[in-house]
């Protein structure tokens, strides 16, 4: 039967996940089988399984940590917002349907009862189970049929820890104000850490000592700050700031923002190339004329496509592009590059006309998981069309193009089983890629090929070394996170609240 140790926050982007993901790895490292789990997430970023299921991309990020197999039942409802109050509603990995605020709230409780039989089949299958909740467990309004935070704490009947983040201010009236409103169910909160702490860790005992005193719950760590590249959920809108080109870098990419933007971690590996200045561009005149320009994937093309139009990025994109950048389009945002965009009442919208086809959204909800040959760069050894590729699409749309247009890349395998296809395009000699693949760039030998044959059509040399890959830098920032947060908690105290001893 296994252990249970709960993650809950006075709010959103106190670092919950990271904190969950962090004591998943400091239980690994100790030999237990930990199982991260979040019943409930509202998220665009998603990645599929080996079996073609949809998760939350965090739970997989924890998974890695936890050094396991992605598993849907980590994330059993992914929530992907798709307009205003509405959501695409994602349950064991597999559509449910599109429903507003309102309608959701009244099918929780009918998903009670399949987290219960969840959560009785991974306690027979692990040692500690890791839970996270969502937001702010005093949302009041919510609470009634809460399934997320406290209300999936007791059908866990797991003990909690509240994480209270110091760097946005106020974190002793967050800490105080969330047990209160919580009253019989704050009984569950057996222990508090402050997270990104910044400075003199014994200005705050005095504050310490009167919160252990209102609310009767010891703080079992304070968290130095951390700067890190794990991904976050909650991490997009400050990746964003960075909107000016570093000249020191011999490339400079620029990401367009997009309305509903999907899979934005999509672009997290290419921080790690030293030769990239990667930055964001949100008005027009912050285009440019960059390298490479990248059109990232999104949950609502017709609103994105009206959003380009109306901030003058459509113009500024079809400039830079005429004017010799390159460009990469992943997911759904290469819908936006055609001729034309057809949404499923058959309104039809102008593209950028950037690509010669037309696209079409089906409404249909097709994932992948896919491995793939490239047909561009070259093989740097000769010995192969391109590069291999492991990647993950979801598709809602199908393009029309004439037969002449050439492939970025051939799938050879999709969810396990061989297969023979096409994916996205390649015009140009390279210059513009429209792609399904989700992940494409933490194929490092891939990106390090393609950034070096944009250097030469520049004609720059890259300074910087293949990095390793995405995989390993990743398990050195969990080994890093895991010893920052076990140096600053008190761990035994951590061990007796799972135990049942608190």
């Amino acid at each position: 039967m296994a252990k249970h140790i709960m993650i809950q926050g006075t709010a959103s982007d106190v670092g919950k996940s990271l904190m969950a993901a962090a004591i998943g790895r400091i239980y690994t490292n100790e030999g237990l089988r930990v199982f991260p789990f979040k019943s409930q997430n509202m998220a665009l970023n998603s990645y599929i399984t080996k079996s073609g299921a949809e998760m939350a991309r965090a739970q997989v990020v924890q998974a890695n940590a936890c050094r396991r197999e992605p598993d849907v039942l980590m994330n059993p409802i992914l929530m992907k917002p798709s307009q205003d109050a509405q959501s695409q509603i994602i349950i064991k990995g597999q559509v449910y349907g599109d429903l507003n605020a309102r309608d959701y709230h009244e099918l929780k409780p009918q998903l009670k009862p399949m987290l219960k039989e969840v959560m009785t089949q991974l306690d027979s299958e692990n040692d500690l189970i890791v839970l996270e909740g969502a937001g702010s467990p005093a949302e009041i309004n919510l609470n009634d049929h809460d399934i997320v935070n406290m209300g999936m704490a007791e059908i866990a009947d797991s003990p909690v820890i509240l994480v209270a983040d110091i760097d946005r201010g106020g974190v002793f009236a967050s800490i105080y104000g969330t047990i209160a409103l919580l009253k019989d169910q704050g009984k569950r909160i057996k222990g508090i850490i402050i997270n990104k702490f910044r400075g003199d860790v014994s200005l705050l005992d005095p504050g310490i000592e009167q919160i252990e005193d209102l609310t009767g719950v010891k703080v079992i760590g304070v968290v130095p700050y951390l700067p890190h590249v794990i991904e976050s959920e909650d991490s997009c809108d400050l990746h964003m700031e960075q909107t000016n080109y570093d000249a020191s870098k011999a490339l400079d990419v620029c990401v367009i923002t997009l309305e509903w933007i999907a899979n934005f971690t999509d672009l997290n590996s290419l921080s790690l190339f030293e030769d990239v200045s990667l930055r964001y561009a949100k008005q027009a005149k912050q285009v440019g004329q960059p390298d490479l320009i990248i059109i990232p994937g999104t949950a609502n093309p017709p609103r994105a496509l009206k959003d380009l139009e109306d901030r003058g990025l459509a113009r500024a994109i079809q400039a830079a592009v005429s004017k010799g950048s390159h460009l990469i389009a992943l997911g759904a945002g290469q819908t936006l590059l055609g001729q034309t965009l057809n949404d499923e009442a058959g309104n039809s919208y102008p593209g950028l006309d950037i690509f010669p086809y037309r696209s079409i959204l089906t409404g249909a909800h097709n994932v992948y998981q896919s491995q793939c040959q490239t047909t561009y760069p070259p093989h740097e050894a000769g010995e192969e069309e391109g590069y291999p590729l492991a990647a993950y699409e979801v598709r809602t749309y199908t393009i029309q193009s004439q037969d002449y247009l050439s492939p970025f890349a051939r799938v050879v395998k999709r969810n396990g089983t061989s297969f023979s296809g096409n994916e996205g395009y390649c015009l140009e000699g390279g210059r513009l890629i429209a792609s399904n693949l989700h992940g494409l760039f933490d194929n490092t030998a891939w990106t390090y090929a393609y950034l070096q044959a944009l250097a030469e059509k520049k004609d720059v040399k890259l300074q910087g070394q293949l990095p390793q890959n995405y995989a390993a830098v990743m398990e050195e920032q969990f080994q890093e996170l895991a010893q920052h947060v076990l140096n600053h908690i008190d761990k035994e105290a951590l061990d007796r609240i799972i135990e049942g001893e608190e």
